[in-house]
């Protein structure tokens, strides 16, 4: 009885988060996404990072001139109260060798759940460390795994730890370049708050996708990303996703955004952004809506400095 009371109130803090996460899995920090460029393109991770590497595209930074790049974002819900996100993280390059940590917070808003019969309510929280690695083995391939610790605590704690692999390709062409890759997530053992039954899975899946580079001319930049991803546990609930996003570019500097996510169980939505970038800083402003039947709005901002 108790736990089917506890899979319900797993299933209304899945609602809370973004952005196609309706589906009844745990840990909603692993499915937030923590880059403002990302998510104004609909999501895609597949593509080159300009930031965030720990939580985009590590292996990005071995291909870049800077050795050292340090992030930090935060994110605003206009449609709930008392919503927390935010994550710090750092990445620094040794030759064909990049290594990465990270800090993730996620704190949900105090709410009744409306499928139990307790009268309580509730405030979510969670928490990861994250440690990663990539290798650039030439000039156009290269790898990367990661690995995190988590924290979630619903009406009590529980721990787990998940893994990530992928594994990229780049090459150029006449007027620009492009970079495809795959993608392995959320790997892990059950979390379980009781200590009892089996507990539930984490969020894993699999995916692909890239994204094309045209330099129209020394000023003027074109982006274009594609990637889809099954979340193939729990495999109860199981579900796609797809992600679609462009970018314009000038002079390096200034970018406008704009994407679109596909989720199965009507949980799309549109997203849109800008950017700007001046001597090793980088400012990223991103903002999401639901489509359809998903009521979900959230606002991400994300800065970065290079070194």
């Amino acid at each position: 009885m108790y736990d089917m009371k506890l899979k319900n109130i797993i299933l209304s803090l899945a609602l809370l988060t973004i952005p196609v996460a309706a589906s009844a899995q745990t840990l909603p920090i692993l499915r937030m996404n923590p880059d403002a460029r990302s998510m104004a393109m609909g999501g895609n991770y597949y593509g080159e990072a300009y930031g965030n590497y720990m939580y985009t595209n590590p292996t990005s930074l071995l291909y870049k001139e800077h050795k050292l790049h340090a992030s930090l974002g935060g994110m605003l819900r206009p449609d709930l109260d008392k919503f927390y996100y935010g994550q710090v993280n750092a990445a620094y390059r040794l030759g064909r060798h990049g290594i990465y940590a990270g800090f993730r917070y996620w704190g949900g808003p105090e709410f009744k759940p409306e499928m139990t019969a307790g009268k309580k309510s509730i405030m979510p929280n969670e928490w990861s460390i994250d440690a990663g690695y990539a290798f650039r083995l030439d000039d156009h391939f290269s790898a990367t795994v990661s690995g995190s610790f988590l924290q979630s605590t619903i009406k009590m704690s529980a721990y787990t730890v998940s893994f990530n692999a992928a594994a990229f390709y780049r090459n150029k062409f006449g007027m620009g370049n492009y970079v495809v890759g795959i993608n392995a997530g959320n790997l892990g053992p059950n979390i379980n708050y009781t200590g009892k039954g089996d507990g539930f899975s984490l969020p894993a899946y699999a995916g692909g996708g890239g994204e094309i580079q045209l330099n129209l001319s020394d000023d003027h930049r074109i982006n274009g990303s594609l990637g889809a991803q099954y979340f193939f546990m729990p495999a109860d609930n199981q579900m796609f996703t797809a992600n679609v996003g462009a970018e314009y570019s000038f002079r390096n500097m200034l970018s406008a955004r704009a994407g679109y996510a596909f989720g199965s169980q009507e949980n799309s939505v549109l997203a849109f952004g800008l950017g700007g970038a001046y001597s090793g800083f980088t400012l990223d402003a991103a903002y999401q809506m639901g489509l359809g039947g998903n009521p979900t709005k959230a606002a991400l901002l994300t800065f970065g400095f290079s070194l």
